[in-house]
């Protein structure tokens, strides 16, 4: 479950979110729809911590966090509540020098700290299901923005993460995404 309770973000004198409360059940898809420049991308950031809330209290599956703008978040705490999520950028982030297994294998092994055997079998797994198995062994730069954004979305759900969030919307090369990923 992800519960924002009263967000605030500030950059400056610019409030960017104002007293944003939403709880959100796990396994849910939900979309955020507003204008461009309206907050939807620091909302996610925010949930993932990359951009720190102003105020307000996060909080995913079993870890909580609560922001005061006198309070500094510990680096523990932070990399608590991002073990529970995933993010799948708009340009996707996916390593050149790797293939699309290893891509999905990355953080499992340096991260976590899986066995390479068990990695690769989860990254094979996750890569079936979004209909990329028969690439796995291909570079980014030989994929298509459809087939990348794929790959993308098998790393973020790798770790069988609470949480998954796109910052942009999701494309019509993967409309069973949802059925096919039912239990990651």
């Amino acid at each position: 479950m992800i519960e924002l309770t009263h967000i605030e973000k500030r950059f400056g004198d610019n409030i960017v979110l104002k007293d944003i409360s939403v709880t959100i059940a796990e396994r849910t898809v939900t979309a955020l729809v507003g204008p461009s420049g309206g907050g939807k991308s620091t909302l996610l950031r925010c949930i993932n911590l990359l951009e720190t809330p102003t105020s307000g209290t996060i909080r995913l599956g079993e870890e909580k966090i609560t922001f005061a703008p006198d309070k500094k978040t510990g680096w523990a705490e932070i990399q608590r509540l991002r073990r529970q999520t995933g993010m799948v950028f708009q340009n996707f982030q996916l390593f050149p020098h790797q293939t699309a297994i290893e891509n999905v294998m990355e953080g499992l092994v340096t991260v976590l700290k899986w066995p390479k055997g068990k990695a690769k079998a989860r990254a094979l797994e996750l890569l079936e299901k979004v209909g990329m198995a028969h690439k796995a062994d291909a570079w980014p730069a030989t994929l298509s923005g459809g087939q990348q954004q794929r790959v993308a979305i098998a790393r973020a759900l790798a770790p069988r993460r609470g949480f998954c969030s796109a910052t942009s919307q999701p494309r019509r090369s993967i409309p069973n995404l949802r059925k096919r990923s039912s239990k990651c």
